[in-house]
Formats: structure tokens, sequence, C-alpha cells
């Protein structure tokens, strides 16, 4: 066969040690953030699949045990249920939940950042999903405590409309805090990270971006971070993405 006569695939590819392929498959879009995790105490590989633009994202999270066989897919529970997860976050708890992030078209107030006051925005949404039932223990709608003047984007042309909300908040991870009891979230556009109750989604304070709760020590200010995870120490790490603009 020549190149032009094979046909091409997507898919996901694991390797041993000397290249030898171990596992393939074919997936029904695109395939991101392969992990080893825990699922009612058994290791299970997931992974992300859908079409990847944040935050317009479509997309789901595939479970397979330890022989390859898919045991879940899983996506927003609730009212969100016809809503498909972003791929930023997929992570399995000690719960057997599964931390997620989405989306959702919401008119808002956007005079503040120059927009209109009848405007449209992405409003973030983190739901912590209860693997085996598909129903949310608990959700966050940004909204509700971040208001669209906190954003350090800027509104370009053509933005705001139904049809291209402005992303204001952008948030692109989750983990459980050391106490067990509330989530961090990462919001990349306000530059902040936000602790949540667990239970109840209540706002506990703000770290960074222009809210911030806390006086920032000298070096220490970021911006446009990713991935925010409490150390054993106590410590918060995260990544400090720093992009354009700068």
């Amino acid at each position: 066969q020549t190149a032009a006569d094979e046909e091409s695939w997507v898919g996901g590819l694991i390797l041993d040690s000397a290249g030898e392929p171990v596992w393939a498959r074919q997936g029904s879009g695109q395939m991101w953030d392969l992990r080893v995790q825990e699922y009612q105490d058994e290791p299970v590989l997931t992974w992300w699949e859908g079409l990847a633009q944040t935050p317009e994202t479509a997309g789901e999270v595939v479970m397979l045990d330890d022989s390859y066989n898919e045991i879940a897919r899983v996506g927003m529970g609730g009212d969100l249920a016809h809503k498909t997860s972003d791929l930023h976050e997929t992570t399995i708890t000690d719960d057997d939940t599964m931390l997620l992030l989405s989306y959702i078209k919401t008119q808002t107030d956007r005079s503040s950042v120059g927009g209109a006051k009848d405007g449209w925005v992405w409003e973030g949404v983190v739901q912590e999903v209860d693997i085996a039932t598909g129903e949310p223990v608990v959700e966050w709608r940004t909204l509700d405590d971040v208001p669209v003047d906190q954003t350090e984007s800027k509104l370009k042309d053509g933005e705001g409309t139904e049809e291209e909300p402005f992303d204001y908040i952008h948030l692109n991870s989750v983990s459980v805090d050391d106490d067990g009891k509330s989530l961090l979230v990462s919001a990349r556009n306000t530059h902040a990270i936000y602790p949540l109750d667990r239970k109840d989604a209540d706002l506990q304070w703000v770290l960074g971006g222009s809210a911030s709760d806390f006086e920032m020590g000298e070096g220490a200010a970021f911006a446009w971070q990713h991935d925010a995870q409490r150390r054993d120490d106590g410590k918060i790490t995260l990544f400090d993405n720093h992009a354009a603009p700068r």
C-alpha cells in the first residue's frame, strides 16, 4: 500500500519502555490527559475525549478497568446533564467522585470591561460528580461570586455576543484541599485561586487577582496560572503561566 491508500486515525497509544505498543484504541474525537487513577480501590485508566476548544469544549471522561474494558463515561450532571465537560479537569477523588469543569453562555452586565449591559459571557461551572449515579455532589457557578470586572482579559472586537461570548474567567483546574472539606479552583483569566466548601460551594477566600484577600509578598505575584495544588506542608503550588498579554 502507498501512504495515500492507508486510512489515518486519531486515538490513544501506550508503549512499553522499549517502544513496543501495549495498547491502542481509536477514539471518537481528540484524546487528552491519559491518567492512571483509582476508582472503588481498583486501578483505572481515564482520559478526556471530544472536541477540545475551550471554553466551548464538547467531550466526556472515558474510564477503563485494568483489562482495558470501558466501564464508565462521565460528564456534567444535574441541570447540566446535556452539557459536556471541559478537557482541563478529570480527577477522581477518594470518595469515588470526579471533578469536572464546563462553561455555559450567560447574559450579564459587561459594562465594567467596556461591553454592553446585556452582553454575554462564558460562565464557568465546577461540579463534583458521583461517578456511579452521574449526579453532582456540589456545583459552583462563577458569576455567583466572581463578577466580570475581576477579569484580567481584554474584550476583543466581536466578543460578548450570544454567538461569541466573552471568556472572562477560564477555569483550568480543581483539586481537593488538604482538609478534604474544600476544593481549590484555579481561574486563568482572573489570575486567582478560589477555595470552595465541598458541601455548599461557598467561596472561602480569594488568592491572587484584583480581589485577593491576601497581600502578595515580594516576587509572589502570578498570572494566567494553571494547576493549583495543596502540598503536604500546607503550601500551594501552581504553574505560573505568564502568557501573553504579559
